[in-house]
């Protein structure tokens, strides 16, 4: 199927916003028709190269350790020599309060470097993730922006560390907000395709579609990408 050489396809969301199910439809949908994208979980793959590379457990990495595993890993998987086609979940930031205070689970406690940045409308402060060269190498990115109250319910009935009962309706409302807004300035400095989706249930469709159209028109690809390419 593929009339380009690689793709790069982002998909972003806050937790529990239902990243992995699209992605493993995407995956699915795509493969049917002859394209296969590679997907590597972030936390995972960093903590394993953690134990690889360095020989301890991430959570007893120094911050500057941290970093240069992020940053071995946004290096691999933006080789597009190595890995043609690629989707990826993304996080851009993380509330630094949940229902007015902090979080404390197993992943707050081995956080990944941020830098802080407040929302100009309502001053609330937020833990950025995701430096803006990575995000500026994408193809595609997607948002997607389910009902604050569907979230709500997912990270209440989740286990674990995904189990978050602080949280509240505004919270989410906010951070998605802040986030969309974010990377809107973003995509439209390096002429991004940035597309928000509202229902999960027919957000892998029209995340197909896109990359098909995406690939039929492989000449606007080239000329985003040589405005856009991060420098490594």
């Amino acid at each position: 199927m593929a009339a380009i050489s690689s793709l790069r396809v982002a998909v972003f969301g806050i937790s529990r916003s239902g990243k992995d199910y699209t992605i493993k439809k995407v995956i699915e949908t795509m493969g049917a028709l002859g394209m296969n994208l590679a997907h590597y979980p972030g936390v995972p793959t960093i903590r394993e190269y953690s134990l690889s590379v360095l020989g301890k457990e991430f959570v007893n990495t120094t911050e500057e350790e941290k970093g240069c595993l992020m940053d071995i890993f946004r290096r691999n998987i933006f080789d597009r020599r190595k890995t043609p086609f690629l989707i990826q979940d993304e996080h851009y930031c993380y509330p630094v309060l949940y229902g007015g205070k902090p979080l404390v689970n197993e992943y707050t406690a081995a956080k990944f470097p941020f830098k802080l940045k407040k929302d100009a409308g309502d001053l609330r402060e937020y833990e950025v993730m995701l430096e803006e060269r990575w995000i500026r190498g994408c193809d595609m990115i997607f948002y997607l922006h389910p009902d604050p109250e569907e979230i709500i319910e997912r990270m209440r009935n989740s286990e674990g560390a995904k189990r978050n009962m602080q949280i509240t309706s505004e919270d989410i409302f906010c951070w998605m907000e802040f986030e969309v807004s974010s990377l809107k300035e973003i995509c439209a400095r390096y002429d991004l395709c940035f597309e928000i989706l509202e229902e999960n249930n027919g957000a892998y469709e029209k995340i197909t579609r896109r990359i098909c159209d995406m690939v039929s028109e492989p000449a606007a690809v080239q000329i985003r990408r040589s405005q856009a390419e991060p420098e490594t």
